[in-house]
């Protein structure tokens, strides 16, 4: 109670404590100045209040890894118009992720991961402009990716890992400019990786299901793109999936590439001699597929290469 009387507070930390109980409105309503709140790595349950609509100052919001259950406020974009950073991972909420939340005019981290959210991915999330990070991994959301989410012009990362997300891929020519990352392992995504071309800045990327096309999961048909190897790819993780076609020798380009993981797959053909002037190349996967010939001597070349996957292939 004494804390609250400390109207002028800007900056509170409970970070990383054992606190419990609830977040009570009285709470929130003595610091009307406040700029930023960490109340992560607690005890708190109960709900997310209602009353964080009235925190107009308010700059961050760090609440993950609680127990805090109920589902996400409708109205907190009503008057968090300062709000740049909101973090609910590792609690126990519910709903869906509200359409409202697309009105939200600066903010730039949007984390709502391991939770038991559900619903669909409201399109109105493709409207915050100057959003840099989505993540939603670890939830039931289903449904298929907005094609306004091309809109997310400043986004860097986009994960969603374990959830239900399906069909084809939206994006277009000029979509997402500044995409780094995506992150969308267990989903159950098909088509073509052809979209992905678009992303001229897409550095992380993977797709993968994990456990050989044993339990439902991403379904991407057809070759790997020659326009790939224009990409600025570190990591690839393409497993798990339907492709066919050879390996384009065009990634032997791929100075930066670090991880390079098909497996399993129906790949065919032998593993490109290029490969071998992957000299930054750390990880490789290449077991289950369709592969044939030798491995090249090239890939003895690799002094960082420290896991790689050549069994169960016709090598």
């Amino acid at each position: 109670n004494s804390l609250m009387n400390l109207s002028n507070l800007l900056y509170v930390s409970l970070a990383t404590n054992t606190f419990t109980g609830t977040i009570s409105s009285e709470f929130i309503n003595s610091f009307p100045s406040l700029i930023t709140l960490y109340l992560d790595n607690n005890y708190i349950s109960g709900a997310i209040p209602e009353s964080f609509g009235n925190s107009d100052s308010l700059i961050v919001l760090q609440l993950d890894s609680n127990v805090l259950s109920g589902t996400l406020p409708v109205n907190l974009p009503d008057n968090l118009q300062a709000l740049t950073y909101f973090n609910a991972n590792l609690n126990y909420l519910n709903g869906t992720i509200p359409s409202s939340y697309g009105q939200f005019p600066e903010l730039s981290v949007l984390t709502v991961e391991q939770n038991s959210l559900s619903g669909t991915l409201p399109p109105e999330l493709g409207n915050i402009s100057t959003l840099g990070y989505l993540g939603i991994g670890v939830n039931s959301i289903q449904g298929s990716i907005p094609s306004s989410f091309n809109n997310l012009y400043n986004l860097l990362g986009f994960s969603f890992p374990l959830n239900q997300v399906n069909g084809s891929l939206p994006f277009v020519e000029g979509a997402l400019p500044n995409l780094s990352l995506f992150f969308a392992d267990h989903n159950l995504l098909e088509g073509s990786l052809m979209p992905f071309r678009f992303l001229r800045n897409l550095a992380y990327l993977t797709i993968q299901t994990g456990d050989g096309g044993q339990t439902a999961g991403n379904y991407f048909t057809g070759t790997i793109p020659t326009e790939f190897c224009e990409l600025p790819l570190v990591s690839i993780g393409l497993g798990a999936n339907l492709l066919n076609g050879t390996i384009p020798e065009c990634f032997g380009n791929q100075a930066s590439l670090t991880t390079f993981a098909v497996a399993p797959n129906n790949l065919t053909g032998t593993l490109p001699t290029e490969f071998g002037l992957l000299t930054s190349l750390t990880q490789i996967d290449l077991s289950r597929n369709k592969l044939t010939g030798t491995i090249p001597s090239e890939i003895g070349l690799l002094t960082s290469l420290r896991l790689s996957g050549f069994f169960r292939k016709q090598f």
